[in-house]
C-alpha cells in the first residue's frame, strides 16, 4: 500500500513514538519493512517526553538507542493557553 511506496521511496523513516508507552505505539511491521533493506535509516522520535518522569525518560532513551537512534520531542514547546480563545468562535468584525 502507500506505506510501502512511502519506505521504499525514503532513506530515514521516523518513527514516533508516545513516552508513555513507547513499546505499545512501536509499530513492528513499520520497523521490520525499513530494516529489511540495509540501506534505510529508522529513527525514533520519543514524542510527549516532557509528560514522564525525566528518570523514566532517560530509561526508555538508553533502551530504545540500543536497537535505533532515538531522540526526545515534547510535544508541547510553548505555553497554548494565551494563544487559545474561549470566545463564541465568531470572528470579530474589523474597525473600517
Amino acid at each position: 500500500g502507500e506505506l510501502r511506496k512511502v519506505v521504499e521511496r525514503a532513506d530515514v523513516i521516523l518513527q514516533v513514538l508516545d513516552a508513555r508507552d513507547p513499546l505499545g505505539t512501536l509499530s513492528t511491521a513499520v520497523e521490520e519493512m525499513v530494516t529489511s533493506d540495509h540501506r534505510k535509516k529508522l529513527v525514533y522520535v520519543l514524542n510527549k517526553a516532557d509528560l514522564v518522569p525525566k528518570e523514566v525518560l532517560v530509561e526508555w532513551l538508553t533502551y530504545l538507542r540500543k536497537s535505533h537512534p532515538t531522540v526526545p520531542f515534547k510535544c508541547n514547546t510553548q505555553q497554548q493557553k494565551g494563544n487559545l480563545s474561549v470566545g463564541s468562535g465568531k470572528v470579530a468584525k474589523q474597525a473600517s
